[in-house]
Parts: C-alpha cells; structure tokens; sequence
C-alpha cells in the first residue's frame, strides 16, 4: 500500500510540475529559456520512464504473489473478476502504469515539439546567414576578378569600373535568389493548404 501511494504522489507530481512547464511555453522564448524547459522535460521523461519500468515489474511481481496465494488478476472464464487485496493491489498498479504510459506520451510530444520550435528558430538564423552570403559573395567575387593588378586597383583610373560591375550583379543575384524562393514559397503554401 505504502508504494501504491509513493507512485501516485510521483505520478501526480510529475502530472502538475508537466502542467506548470507546458504553462510558460511561448514561441518568444529565448534560446536559453527554451534549453531550460527542454532539460525540465527531458528530467520528467527520466523520472516516468523510471516509474514506468518500476511499474513493470511491481506487476509481474504482483501477479506471481497473487498466482500463489490462488487468485489471479486476471479475469475469470465467465468474465467476472476475483475479489481480494491483492487483486485490489494489482489493478491500481495497471491504472498507475496506464497513467505513465500516458504521461510518457505527453512528455515526449512536448519535447517533440520544443525540438521543432528550436529547429525552426535556426533555420531563420541560418535564412538570414544566406541573406548575408547573397549579398557578399558577388562583392567578393569581382572583387577577386578585378584585384589581379593594373589599371583596376584602388585609386587607380579604372577602379570605378568595380562598382559599375559589383552593384547591378549583386542586384540580379537577389532578383534571381528571391523570385525563385517567393515561388518556392507560394507552391508550399498551396500544397500545405491543400493537405489540410
């Protein structure tokens, strides 16, 4: 009885501590705050894996104790149940053990969905990294073209002549990167929309 009650404490504990976290879960969190529900979630889902593997064995236990005594949890041929403690015992373990599954399951779509949260949160980082690569790479480039020497250096006469090439290059490239990922984007809105 004493660890019937230890495992509904643990499991209501875990069940409302669950609840207070999935409270303060917002999409402006911080990288940081983000890290920290993260491990908060990944502590819950150690803690009912734990209980659950415990339960596990807590009612092969059971049954072999109450297959002892004569009664079995078990239902009967005609389908009605044994009456008893120890049946008692054992069918609030299974209830306990339906309880964690469900937790489990809970926990980890949650941790699933923080994983994706962060995941999306990069990938606009990494947009923005591409925004910046867009943007240097052709100054770069003709930069490297026009530095091999002569009339093209700076200060020289024709060193003009890299902003005339530079400029409307690294225009096009934008033009071209963003009209095709506008259209990208516009195939994945209607496909999203016709899935749902």
């Amino acid at each position: 009885m004493n660890t019937n009650e230890y495992i509904q404490a643990t499991l209501s504990e875990l069940e409302t501590n669950l609840w207070e976290i999935e409270q303060m879960i917002s999409p402006e969190l911080s990288d940081a705050e983000k890290d920290l529900y993260l491990r908060d979630f990944t502590i819950a889902l150690n803690e009912v894996n734990t209980m659950r593997r415990r339960l596990n064995w807590f009612l092969a236990e059971m049954k072999v104790n109450c297959e002892g005594l004569g009664t079995s949890p078990d239902p009967l041929p005609d389908g009605s149940k044994q009456n008893g403690d120890f049946v008692a015992i054992y069918n609030r373990l299974v209830t306990f053990q339906n309880w964690a599954e469900k937790l489990m399951n809970v926990i980890t779509t949650l941790v699933n969905l923080m994983e994706t949260e962060k995941s999306l949160a990069d990938s606009k980082s990494l947009a923005r990294l591409t925004v910046l690569g867009f943007f240097f790479i052709p100054l770069s480039f003709i930069a490297t073209i026009f530095s091999m020497g002569g009339d093209f250096l700076v200060g020289q006469s024709k060193f003009w002549v890299y902003f005339a090439v530079s400029v409307p290059l690294t225009l096009l490239v934008f033009v071209v990167a963003f009209g095709r990922w506008r259209v990208w984007w516009n195939e994945t809105m209607l496909l999203a929309a016709k899935q749902q």
